[in-house]
């Protein structure tokens, strides 16, 4: 939470970040936990109230792969594509370099830079 670049080993130093690195500045833990506990508990009772449609419109404001390059990393299948939206359900939709949309309900997505893999 609290970590600068040297507190990272050399190979997650280009991909490793924390909440001191985003922000310049040292972050009150138990403040921060607070605040994240009562935030999952608002989330939580959208999904319990049967308003995943409030999660996922703040989910995509939030969507930094929205338009962009990815590649997904599914086990041993790898997609690259462009993430054109999240589904109802939440579920990645990304047009592969064959032009179909391919769902992606789990995975690791990695942000492409542009014009390249």
């Amino acid at each position: 939470m609290n970590h600068s670049t040297k507190d990272f080993p050399a190979d997650l130093k280009g991909i490793a970040t924390s909440l001191y690195r985003v922000s310049g500045r040292k972050v009150d833990r138990s403040g921060f936990l607070r605040r994240l506990l009562l935030e999952l508990e608002t989330t939580y009772g959208w999904v319990v109230d049967r308003k995943f449609s409030k999660v996922l419109s703040e989910w995509k404001k939030r969507a930094r792969c929205l338009g962009r390059q990815v590649r997904v990393q599914q086990g041993h299948h790898v997609l690259y594509g462009q993430v054109l939206d999240l589904d109802e359900t939440g579920a990645l939709l990304v047009r592969n370099d064959q032009g179909m949309v391919e769902k992606v309900i789990s995975g690791d997505v990695t942000l492409l830079k542009v014009g390249g893999r």
